[in-house]
């Protein structure tokens, strides 16, 4: 042999070499790696190893997992549900696959509920083996929580508050851990619940009340689960009016035992323990700030041509109240001039027909003169408040002489010069 046949011969037996051993390899059973990645749980015990259960974000389905197959992979029909379901709320199971179970309920759970799903009796693997672990899981559909929808931000001295949420409430655990925060008193102002009727007024008049409403069971589709007794086109009108007839409704009406300071920074606080009526119970305090409205005062205004002078008798005059007051008391407000017997009667805005904030003496007035703002008295506003600042009244105004500006020795006016008169312009 040739020397120069060495290196083809020794290439091709080190090939023939690497081909003995691999096939050694595969007769010793070298493929069982293979198949312990098919099945990884093969001779462990039969589990559940992962449970989803619904939470706030995602309140519409269930899954479970095992850790081996079930049923027979793509036949599912003959395969009773893998568990069965204590809960309010009804639904459908189904498998996925082999392995995985899953449970849709037919709408969003509403939140405060206690549900548990518990494993199918008899159920076992594909290969006969029995389950074992844990069998049985309860859990809850999310805390009683509340949000104040009516008012927002700015409230009365003897302000109703209507919070609002996804779970039939406690009534008497809302009375006991909810309080109002006043300041310059140092202990918790309990709450009254409106009830009845005044609550269903309350209700029917409350626009951000509905809203929520609206836009909660458009979304999650609760609002059958909530008014099961109306159809699927009832208003929301109907559906809020519905549930205020309910003792056990997702919204409450609360009133502060005290009437809070005008003007003062006041708090309702929900402290834990709000429950629902399957006993979930809120965890963490809640706290929502507020401004009491100013109380109701009486604000008088004219144009001057400056800071020292007197009203311009050419302008309007103004008194302006911080909250409305019924029209036919602003109608009895009048200006009297102290010289004479002439009086000037309020003007007011056409579109207030019941309540008015402000009014208009509407003028010219007499020059260099006197008059007295008189009202009638006990003047309330739109809540039952008096005026603060009633004692001011009757008020003394003046006018100020003309200003240089408006003075002239006679009537006179402006005409078009050219592009055709029209009408003149007179001061």
């Amino acid at each position: 042999m040739k020397v120069s046949e060495w290196p083809v011969k020794g290439y091709a037996l080190h090939r023939l070499m690497i081909f003995l051993a691999v096939v050694g390899l595969l007769a010793s059973g070298g493929v069982t790696l293979s198949k312990a990645a098919e099945s990884p749980a093969s001779g462990s015990e039969v589990r559940i190893e992962h449970v989803t259960v619904p939470t706030a974000q995602q309140r519409r389905q269930a899954s479970f997992r095992f850790n081996r197959a079930i049923i027979p992979f793509g036949d599912s029909r003959r395969i009773p549900d893998a568990f069965s379901l204590d809960c309010p709320v009804t639904g459908q199971g189904r498998w996925v696959d082999d392995r995985n179970w899953v449970y849709d309920f037919d709408h969003d759970l509403p939140a405060g509920l206690t549900c548990a799903f518990t494993l199918a009796s008899g159920l076992r693997a594909q290969d006969g083996e029995s389950i074992a672990g844990e069998k049985h899981f309860e859990f809850t559909s999310g805390e009683p929580l509340l949000t104040v929808v009516d008012p927002s931000q700015m409230v009365q001295e003897d302000q109703v508050f209507l919070l609002a949420g996804l779970a039939r409430l406690d009534m008497e655990s809302v009375r006991q851990h909810l309080f109002c925060d006043i300041p310059g008193i140092g202990e918790e102002v309990g709450v009254r619940l409106i009830t009845g009727e005044p609550l269903q007024a309350l209700v029917n008049l409350s626009h951000p009340l509905k809203y929520y409403y609206e836009k909660e069971f458009t979304s999650s589709g609760l609002g059958g689960y909530f008014t099961p007794g109306l159809s699927e086109s009832a208003t929301r009108e109907q559906r809020v009016l519905a549930l205020a007839k309910q003792g056990d409704a997702p919204f409450v009406a609360v009133q502060c035992t005290q009437r809070f300071p005008s003007d003062a920074s006041v708090g309702l606080v929900m402290k834990p323990g709000i429950r629902s009526v399957a006993g979930v119970a809120t965890r963490k305090p809640q706290r929502v700030a507020f401004k009491v409205r100013k109380g109701f005062t009486a604000t008088f205004d004219c144009p001057r041509s400056n800071l020292d002078a007197q009203c311009m008798p050419i302008l309007p005059m103004h008194l302006r109240f911080s909250a409305s007051m019924a029209r036919a008391d602003a109608e009895k407000i009048l200006l009297k001039s102290k010289s004479g017997g002439e009086i000037h009667r309020p003007r007011l805005d056409e579109d207030d027909k019941e309540w008015v904030n402000t009014i208009t003496f509407p003028g010219p007035f007499p020059v260099d003169q006197a008059f007295s703002l008189e009202a009638p008295p006990g003047l309330k506003d739109d809540a039952g408040r008096a005026l603060l600042d009633a004692d001011r009244l009757p008020l003394t105004v003046r006018t100020d002489a003309t200003p240089p500006l408006a003075k002239f020795a006679a009537s006179f006016g402006f005409l078009e010069a050219q592009g055709g008169a029209a009408l003149p312009v007179t001061l």
